[in-house]
């Protein structure tokens, strides 16, 4: 094939010759053969044109005539790094994700901010006018100014009774009773405690959706609890319990309040 590369590049070959010099070159399996050849005759003093073909001419036509161009190798080890890049970056993406979640869903942010003495009971109309909360004596409610991202969440940590109006299906109202459970609303009435490791829910009007996060990357438990039903969460055990209203008492303190 060397003679008769030198023939193709001195213009000695019949036309039947050239197709089968070009076949050979547009081979992939012959590229590190010819890659192997071209660096010995570019390393070396040129040949005489009778033994060896001139690689450097033989190149530039065959790019004209098949625009088949040389190419670069990749190297192994830029291969490697790059992937490293990648496979970093893509964990720092991760991670801002799940640090921007944390402080979505952990963080309670210090916004507006209602609390009551112990002998003390205090009417909350929330800033979208949408509910209305009867927070208990002892307790505090954090929530948002209207028109802000945040708008639609509160926190509460204490006892409340919460009368909420017809909402959007998607916008209703949160209620973060701590880091692991919260409550989503659109229509309803319940009573809701947060104290010490025990969270109670009492349900008045419409069910409401208890939601239980168990951990940070753990998939939510949702529960719908219906009207008359009282349901109790221990955090620190990760238990449910849940029954009928044998008492008014959840509900009733509330109401002179509400006018």
């Amino acid at each position: 094939m060397d003679k008769l590369l030198a023939r193709y590049v001195r213009n000695e070959c019949s036309p039947q010759e050239e197709k089968q010099v070009i076949d050979y070159l547009q081979n992939p399996a012959n590229e590190p053969k010819l890659h192997a050849k071209m660096w010995v005759q570019w390393q070396q003093a040129p040949a005489p044109i009778d033994s060896e073909p001139n690689w450097q001419r033989l190149w530039q036509r065959i790019e004209k005539q098949t625009a088949l161009k040389p190419y670069k190798l990749a190297n192994p080890s830029n291969l490697n790094a790059h992937f490293i890049k990648g496979v970093i970056w893509l964990c720092l993406l991760l991670a801002l994700g799940f640090s921007l979640q944390f402080l979505q869903n952990w963080y309670i942010p210090m916004a507006l901010t209602y609390h009551t003495n112990p002998d003390e009971r205090l009417k909350i109309v929330l800033p979208d006018s949408s509910s209305t909360v009867i927070l208990n004596g002892n307790s505090t409610l954090h929530c948002f100014p209207k028109n802000t991202r945040p708008n639609g969440n509160v926190w509460i940590q204490g006892e409340g009774y919460f009368t909420v109006s017809s909402r959007k299906k998607n916008n209703p109202l949160l209620v973060h009773a701590s880091p692991k459970v919260s409550l989503k609303v659109n229509k309803g009435s319940f009573y809701l405690s947060n104290r010490d490791s025990l969270t109670r829910l009492v349900v008045g009007q419409h069910p409401i959706a208890l939601i239980v996060q168990p951990s940070l990357f753990g998939a939510p438990s949702v529960q719908s609890v219906q009207e008359g039903e009282i349901v109790e969460f221990d955090k620190g055990q990760g238990l449910f319990s849940a029954a009928g209203i044998d008492s008014p008492d959840y509900l009733d303190w509330a109401i002179p309040y509400l006018h």
